[in-house]
C-alpha cells in the first residue's frame, strides 16, 4: 500500500476523478436520444464520439506544453472550468453541428483531467506512483461505471438527454474544491512524452489491456451509433441495432491491426 505521504499528495484529485469518468461515456450513452431529438439517423451519432475523442487527443498532447507555462493547480482548475462551460453549452445546443463543436471542447478538457493526475502522481510520488495511480483511477472507474446509469435514469425520467450533460457540470464544481484549497506541487520540468514516461503512467500491464478493450468498445459505439447503455445491459432488442453492431464489428475485423510479437518484446513494445 502507498505510504501516507504519497496518498496525501494526490488525495485532492480523488473526488474530482469521478466526473471525467462520467463524461467519458456521455456520447454513446445519449446518442439515441440526441439523434431522435435532432431528427437525424442514428448512423450519424458516431460523430459525437469522434468529436469528443478529437478534443481529448488534443488536450492530452498539450499537457507537456501546459506544464511549462502553468502551475499544476492552474492546469486542473482551468480544465475544470472549460469542462463546465463545454458541458453546459452542449446541454442547451440548438443545432447538431454546434453540439459537435461543444463536444470537442468537452473532450479537450476531459482529456486533460484524465491524464494530468497520472502525470502528477508519476512526478511527485516517485517509486510509489503506480500504487498511487491505482487509487486515482479507482475513483475514475467509479465514474465510468455509474455514468451510463445516470444518463439512462435522467433520459428515462426527464425525457431529455440535456440533463445528462448538465449534471456533470454542476457536480464537478464542489468536487474540485479540494484542488482549490490544496497546495499542489508545480511540475517545473516538463516530463517528455517518451517510452519510459508512458511505461510509468501505465504502471502495470493489465491497465493497458483494459484500455485496449475499452477502446474497442468505444470504436464499436462510434461506428454503430447504438447506445452504450443498451450494449452494457444487454438491452439491445431492435434488429436495426444488431445490424449496425454487426457492420461495426465487420469493419473492425478488416482493420489493419498489427502486433509485433517477436520473442523478448515487452507489452508496451507490442
Amino acid at each position: 500500500m502507498p505510504s501516507d505521504s504519497s496518498i496525501r499528495k494526490i488525495v485532492p484529485f480523488f473526488p474530482l476523478m469521478i466526473v471525467p469518468g462520467i463524461v467519458l461515456l456521455l456520447a454513446p450513452s445519449t446518442v439515441e436520444s440526441v439523434m431522435h431529438q435532432f431528427g437525424f439517423r442514428e448512423s450519424l451519432g458516431g460523430l459525437l464520439q469522434v468529436s469528443y475523442f478529437t478534443g481529448g487527443v488534443i488536450g492530452i498532447l498539450l499537457i507537456t506544453h501546459l506544464m511549462q507555462k502553468l502551475g499544476s493547480r492552474e492546469i486542473v482548475l482551468g480544465a475544470v472550468w472549460i469542462l463546465v462551460a463545454g458541458l453546459l453549452a452542449a446541454s442547451v445546443s440548438p443545432w447538431y453541428p454546434l453540439l459537435l463543436v461543444f463536444l470537442m471542447i468537452v473532450g479537450f478538457a476531459n482529456g486533460i483531467l484524465i491524464a494530468f493526475p497520472g502525470v502528477y502522481a508519476t512526478s511527485v510520488c516517485g517509486e510509489q506512483s503506480h500504487r498511487a495511480q491505482t487509487f486515482l483511477y479507482a475513483f475514475f472507474s467509479l465514474g465510468v461505471l455509474t455514468g451510463p446509469l445516470i444518463a439512462s435514469v435522467l433520459i428515462d425520467n426527464l425525457h431529455s438527454w440535456r440533463w445528462a450533460f448538465a449534471l456533470p457540470a454542476f457536480l464537478i464544481i464542489p468536487l474540485s474544491l479540494p484542488i482549490v484549497f490544496s497546495n499542489l506541487v508545480d511540475i517545473e520540468a516538463a516530463v517528455p512524452l517518451n517510452r519510459e514516461t508512458v511505461r510509468k503512467v501505465l504502471s502495470f500491464d493489465s491497465r493497458l489491456f483494459t484500455g485496449l478493450f475499452c477502446a474497442l468498445l468505444l470504436y464499436i459505439a462510434a461506428e454503430s451509433a447504438v447506445s452504450a447503455w443498451k450494449r452494457r445491459t444487454g438491452a439491445v432488442r431492435d434488429e436495426e441495432d444488431f445490424s449496425r453492431i454487426r457492420d461495426a464489428l465487420e469493419g473492425l475485423s478488416k482493420a489493419p491491426i498489427f502486433i509485433d510479437d517477436k520473442p523478448g518484446n515487452t507489452i508496451l513494445a507490442m
